[in-house]
């Protein structure tokens, strides 16, 4: 029977160096009272127990060892491990053997020690085990995948060596991986799309090539294609980007309502150059049971686009009865900008920059044409029922 062997609420692997370096030494019994006293304080759903400022909670709700261990894990990670969210840590660092009990206390093991140290054929091992290699294999193939793209390919993974069956549970554990890679920089991501980095590509080739050589093989023709895919793919990113930057602007409106179209909008229109107030597209989007107007702003231009820009915006969202607006460029925004988009008690202000702009037309494959690639490989373990080595008749 299957177990579940994947690790459920799998942490970045920076979160699981520091919670290996602080439980170093420390008591197996003195982690589990700690574990024990948080997880006791559930609250009610009237009187909610909130857990997002450690440096509040873990004086007001532990005492002696159990407060200064959460304090030294906490601290040690320069606040990027809540103490109230180690386990996916502990069933990481304890499937992969990444800590042993060494009479009673947690000591770092070899494998740990290289772990911490980000060696890769330690990394490259708990990405194996872990379905991180079927994510970010999938994403090379693809050029350009939102989650959906990776759901199945997952999904396939987990039946396979799990017995996850809950798609809440595969949902919330493809999150997880996604964001691991994320954190490594091996694959960026704008809005839901996702796409493998030049370091994303090159640890795949070297893992690629790891395995080849354990299995004696010549080459592998899969790295091949991923590597010529992605070349392509960055060209034609790269082509598109240009193209948008040389457009003619009333153009450039016009496919920002076809992209805002795809994207659900509903009467979606491109307003009358003379008297927009520096509104170009105004449309309906729903959220939730409820529909809303937005407006937006599209610059084409290779600059910064400054905070003035956002503000004046701001300043005409109740001419078109709009609570929200936007603002698209092919170029980039200045800090000032960035910082005043969601400022409180202000209307908010969602900035889509040059780069986000690319991959939201890859996503819905407006200017971007997809080809698949279909890799054939010999399945022997489809055959073993047949046997080998048969007598010809």
């Amino acid at each position: 029977m299957r177990s579940a062997t994947l690790t459920p609420w799998l942490p970045t692997y920076r979160q699981a160096q520091h919670f290996l370096r602080s439980i170093d030494g420390v008591s197996v019994d003195e982690y589990n009272a700690m574990h024990n006293a948080i997880y006791s304080q559930r609250g009610t759903p009237k009187e909610q127990v909130s857990w997002a400022d450690p440096a509040a909670w873990i004086p007001e709700r532990l005492a002696g060892a159990e407060r200064e261990l959460a304090f030294r894990i906490w601290r040690g990670s320069q606040g990027l491990l809540n103490p109230r969210h180690t386990g996916g840590a502990f069933v990481l660092c304890k499937r992969h053997a990444l800590f042993k009990d060494r009479a009673g206390r947690f000591a770092i093991s070899d494998a740990g020690r290289r772990f911490i140290e980000n060696d890769e054929q330690v990394l490259g091992a708990l990405d194996a085990g872990e379905g991180m290699l079927v994510i970010l294999r999938e994403i090379a193939e693809k050029g350009t995948a939102r989650r959906a793209d990776l759901q199945e390919g997952f999904v396939e993974f987990c039946f396979a060596k799990t017995n996850w069956r809950a798609e809440s549970t595969v949902s919330s554990a493809l999150t997880c991986r996604i964001k691991n890679l994320q954190g490594r920089a091996l694959i960026e991501s704008a809005g839901r799309a996702h796409q493998i980095t030049d370091a994303g590509l090159a640890y795949l080739q070297r893992r690629a090539a790891a395995e080849v050589r354990a299995a004696g093989r010549k080459d592998d023709a899969r790295a091949a294609l991923q590597s010529l895919a992605k070349k392509n793919n960055d060209a034609a990113r790269a082509q598109l980007a240009e193209h948008l930057r040389t457009m003619d602007p009333y153009e450039f409106e016009k496919l920002i309502k076809w992209l805002l179209e795809e994207m659900n909008y509903s009467d979606v229109e491109v307003t009358a150059a003379a008297s927009d107030g520096g509104v170009d597209v105004i449309a309906n989007i729903a959220l939730g049971i409820s529909e809303v107007r937005e407006v937006v702003q599209v610059k084409r231009q290779r600059g910064s686009v400054g905070r003035p820009v956002l503000d004046r915006l701001r300043g005409v969202l109740h001419r078109f009865d709009a609570v929200r607006g936007t603002i698209i460029t092919t170029g980039r925004f200045s800090a000032g900008a960035q910082n005043a988009a969601f400022e409180k008690g202000a209307p908010p202000i969602t900035l889509i920059d040059g780069a986000a702009l690319t991959a939201l037309l890859v996503e819905y494959e407006i200017g971007i044409r997809k080809s698949a690639v279909h890799i054939l490989e010999f399945a022997a373990e489809q055959l073993v029922q047949f046997g080998v080595g048969g007598e010809e008749g």
